[in-house]
């Protein structure tokens, strides 16, 4: 039986190797690793699985280390791999079983590159050359984006060279915690301008130069060698359809839509079937407020067919995103019925994807609490699990609807939720329902050694001023104790001057905001009234948009009348402000004042829709009363003899 060297090059990758190692012991017949310089662990985890480990200086060149690993193995096969990389779906029969087919020369593999925060990863697919024949004429070339098939080509024209299928690598180097170290992106730019220098007219060069302008956020200089590297490459380049891509990202970046889509156009003639193609043209249409097309080009990503691997199409542009997408244009038309139904499609596609769900919950809710909500969910989520739950409790509790945050809060710590945070939100919940035995047990059972401790004290001062509960007492030095965007909040709770007035700056707004707007739901409408007479005017007239919507959602139209007159005296009149004054009228019954609104929405922003639809509905609400006051009025004349002709 043939034999593997799995060959690597690290340095300071404590944080991936031992995952890396694991998922190729019982796979390869030895590792070499060749350390350059690592001042971690990286060394001590290497040891663990008995590697060959050889460790020389860095010297700016990934081909020199690579290929000193290369020196070092004795297998009849290459393996190589990077520390951020993990080999799954390999049992040891199936790498094992490529190394007898007698005429293949290499293997590519399918990697999975895994994208975005940790918590809600994302997944693009590629293929990658992993695995050769171990000879002596088979070498590393370049500096940086080390490559070996030139090496196999120029010695073996005639190499087979196949696709294992079977095999599949995740890469964790994109994850957001692993690229915000900017001493590697330097070096990597500056070690493919060194390259470069040498070779200003290699074409896979520039095109790697320009990623790395990219990913270091120098869009224009990306545009200009992406541009350079397209031009005069033949249209079957393993790379040109990801080159496109780049280019088109990169101008949609800088926002030149219209230079962007003529590259969409290039490359959807080379390329028909590139849904990554279609999506960007969906965005770049949306931001041209050209939404027809846009749709268009969102239903046209949906459409395609798999993705060829050398694609490396983003994960869920054929899915997820596009539906959401989809369904944010649905809403800007004001379909709710058609944007459900999209975001419906989103999750269901990927249910680790928040946004459509966020929005579903907005859509059912529209400030109030109506009873399908519940059912609606559980229809969608019928397989909950306890972080299931929990998340629903969180996303409900965003939107205000307590009750049933409280329902799926329960039903997760019932499953073993039992953290500081789920004790913190059924609080919340708790007290929103005027329990509050049961929410000061909660936030009792928070140490002050947790993260959610100052949350803690908010509450539970929020509960002694809600229900002047005197037997809460809290520690000499509260203020102390929590960060100092929490004091001012505190002092308005706990501070026996009544007569005081509190200065608050911009970052005071979002706990305190919390606060009035619990409050209100609480209908606790006489003590949030003197508060906020302790609060600076300046504070007051920032924040009287959301005051004033919190009050029209708990039916005082009276006060959101008030605060919506306080916002339009004091700040600027803006298209989101007039739209709530606009609903404001309409579930007042106030047609003729909501329709001069609306118009008033409209010249201020002509090109979102949503003003031009809403007015729509008015003059037909208008016109159905009017329709029916004159009904009404013809059949009390018909009943009343004083008004038939010859009385």
């Amino acid at each position: 039986m043939a034999t593997i060297s799995l060959c690597m090059i690290v340095k300071n990758e404590a944080v991936n190797l031992d995952r890396c190692l694991a998922s190729v012991t019982n796979v390869v017949d030895e590792i070499i690793i060749v350390d350059t310089g690592s001042t971690d662990n990286t060394p001590v985890i290497a040891e663990k699985y008995a590697v060959k480990l050889i460790k020389i200086p860095w010297n700016n060149n990934f081909s020199e280390a690579r290929n000193t690993s290369l020196e070092a193995a004795t297998g009849d096969w290459i393996l190589f791999l990077d520390a951020d990389e993990q080999l799954t779906e390999a049992v040891p029969d199936a790498l094992a079983n490529l190394t007898t087919n007698i005429t293949a020369e290499g293997y590519f593999f399918k990697i999975i590159n895994v994208l975005g925060s940790e918590s809600a990863p994302e997944y693009s697919p590629d293929v990658v050359f992993r695995m050769f024949r171990n000879k002596r004429d088979y070498r590393f070339d370049g500096a940086i984006h080390e490559q070996i098939l030139p090496a196999i080509n120029k010695n073996y024209p005639q190499a087979l060279l196949l696709s294992a299928k079977d095999i599949i690598i995740y890469h964790y180097g994109y994850l957001e915690s692993q690229i915000t170290d900017k001493s590697k992106i330097d070096r990597n730019l500056q070690m493919v301008e060194t390259a470069l220098a040498t070779q200003p007219d290699n074409k896979l060069l520039q095109y790697q130069y320009g990623v790395e302008l990219y990913r270091a956020g120098q869009y224009d200089q990306a545009v200009k060698v992406l541009q350079t590297a397209a031009q005069g490459i033949p249209n079957n380049t393993s790379y040109l359809p990801k080159l496109i891509r780049q280019l088109v990202m990169s101008l949609y970046k800088l926002r030149q839509y219209q230079q962007a889509l003529a590259y969409i156009r290039q490359g959807t003639a080379l390329f028909p079937d590139y849904a990554d193609l279609y999506y960007f043209a969906g965005l770049c249409c949306f931001e041209l407020i050209d939404y027809s097309n846009s749709i268009k080009f969102f239903r046209q990503a949906i459409a395609t067919a798999d993705q060829p691997w050398h694609y490396a199409s983003f994960a869920g542009i054929r899915g997820f995103r596009s539906y959401y997408l989809l369904g944010q244009l649905a809403e800007l038309f004001c379909n709710e019925e058609e944007a459900l139904y999209y975001y419906v499609r989103s999750f269901q596609n990927c249910p680790t994807f928040i946004a459509p769900l966020q929005q579903i919950i907005k859509i059912l809710v529209q400030g109030e609490e109506p009873d399908f909500i519940g059912p609606s969910l559980h229809k969608l989520c019928e397989c909950c699990t306890p972080a299931s739950n929990l998340l629903l409790g969180k996303l409900l509790l965003a939107e205000r609807c307590y009750p049933l945050a409280l329902e799926y809060l329960n039903n997760a710590a019932a499953n073993g939720v039992n953290s500081a945070e789920s004790k913190l939100l059924l609080a919340i919940c708790y007290t929103q329902s005027g329990d509050y035995y049961q929410a000061k047990q909660l936030l009792n059972r928070i140490t002050s050694t947790s993260s959610y401790y100052p949350l803690k004290l908010i509450n539970l001062a929020f509960i002694r001023w809600l229900a002047d509960d005197d037997t809460i007492h809290f520690p000499a030095d509260i203020s102390q104790l929590v960060p100092n965007s929490f004091v001012p909040t505190l002092k308005l709770l706990t501070d026996s001057d009544l007569n005081s007035t509190i200065r608050l700056q911009p970052e005071d707004s979002e706990i305190l905001l919390d606060i009035i707007i619990r409050g209100i739901a609480r209908g606790a409408w006489y003590k949030i009234d003197h508060l906020l007479t302790r609060i600076d005017s300046a504070w007051l007239n920032d924040q009287s948009l959301t005051i004033a919507a919190t009050y029209a959602r708990y039916l005082n139209f009276a006060e959101a009348e008030r605060w919506i007159d306080r916002y339009r005296q004091h700040c600027s009149t803006n298209y989101e402000a007039l739209m709530f004054l606009g609903r404001l009228k309409t579930k007042q019954h106030q047609y003729w004042e909501a329709a001069q609104i609306y118009r008033e929405a409209m010249s201020l922003a002509p090109q979102i829709p949503k003003a031009y639809i809403h007015l729509l509905k008015t003059y037909q609400e208008l016109q159905h009363r009017t329709l029916q006051q004159v009904n009404n009025n013809a059949g009390d004349g018909a009943d009343n003899p004083s008004t038939q002709e010859g009385s």
